[in-house]
């Protein structure tokens, strides 16, 4: 009995019942349903318990806090915010929450009025304000603790988390019990857990150099192209000379509308005439065809920005738009760009 009793006294103890529970109610408000919240932990109990472990990795940092028992509360309310402004996304789109929409909150504000009425934006910054007031009062109320920190011990124990982690996690992502690839960022909340997605998009940010990406690669691959042909000015300097439009080699205009499809690809669908004639005389006129996009219900910017520049958005964070982050300081080579010469 007395060891029993020293097991609950340690903190850590409490931080693993804890970690499950959230991990339980974060799931919930992510597939709005408590039901099929057991049916993840029923049928994926290693992702589950990966992201109760992510939980535990975040509520240990409370071991270095004076005030042990606030210091709870607030990570806690952290992951509670998280998963309650994920709850909410996903009652009016199909991408879920991530860290790039905290980054585009100014945007965000600007079309809250499109899915919000007033009386809800009220009760929102009410709701904001009321947790913030609670917070501040319990900080004052809430006692400070009278247990020594070993802060060299918890270090130690935090680094061990931590390399632990990234231990699990590169198994894991080998084993493809997870995967670091977000191609639908829906399924992949769906698939691998809230708490490990939504860390991944803080993590995951910006693009990485592509494995075997180097000048000469590309030098390769555009002097097999015959777009333009080396001469010589009167310096003897060579340079590239680009020919004019042409029938082989034509003036491109790129139209890309999200909201405009072929009606002839939904079942069960009779229309007395052709609701998109254009449409059709250009695809029976023209060269036509279908491509997979990286988008589905949300995310469009991404389609785009990937048609534009050959790029795929696998390269960048979970959940990112490039046109609102990395392309903000600085340009991609693009099919504007190539079209300009």
């Amino acid at each position: 009995m007395k060891s029993l009793h020293k097991i609950f006294k340690q903190p850590l103890f409490y931080f693993v019942i804890l970690s499950l529970l959230m991990n339980y109610v974060l799931e919930s408000l992510s597939r709005h349903s408590f039901h099929k919240s057991i049916r993840f932990m029923l049928s994926s109990p290693q992702v589950f318990l990966y992201n109760a472990f992510i939980i535990f990795l975040t509520l240990s940092l409370v071991l270095f806090a004076k005030r042990k028992i606030f210091t709870t509360i607030l990570v806690c309310v952290m992951w509670f915010f998280s998963a309650g402004a994920n709850y909410i996304v996903l009652c009016f789109r199909t991408t879920p929450f991530s860290a790039v929409d905290i980054l585009m909150i100014r945007n965000t504000l600007t079309m809250l009025d499109k899915y919000m009425d007033k009386w809800q934006m009220v009760f929102s910054v009410i709701g904001i304000v009321l947790v913030i007031c609670i917070m501040i009062y319990l900080y004052v109320v809430l006692p400070k603790s009278e247990s020594k920190r070993y802060y060299f011990r918890y270090s130690a124990f935090i680094c061990m988390l931590l390399i632990v982690t990234v231990a699990i996690t590169k198994v894991a992502i080998h084993t493809h019990v997870i995967s670091d690839n977000f191609g639908n960022l829906a399924y992949a909340y769906n698939d691998y857990g809230f708490a490990y997605c939504f860390s991944n998009s803080i993590i995951d940010t910006g693009i990485k150099k592509p494995r075997g990406y180097s000048q000469e690669s590309v030098r390769g691959i555009v002097e097999e192209l015959e777009y333009y042909k080396e001469v010589e000015n009167e310096e003897n300097e060579t340079e590239r000379e680009y020919g004019k439009a042409t029938r082989e080699n034509p003036n491109i205009i790129v139209i890309q509308l999200e909201s405009v499809f072929d009606t002839k690809y939904m079942k069960d669908l009779v229309c007395s005439a052709d609701p998109t004639p254009t449409l059709t005389k250009l695809k029976e006129k023209y060269s036509t065809g279908l491509f997979t996009v990286p988008a589905v219900g949300a995310g469009t910017a991404n389609t785009e920005f990937e048609v534009l520049t050959g790029i795929s958005t696998q390269f960048f964070g979970a959940g990112e738009y490039p046109f609102k982050t990395i392309m903000k300081s600085m340009t991609a080579n693009s099919m504007a760009y190539d079209l300009k010469e």
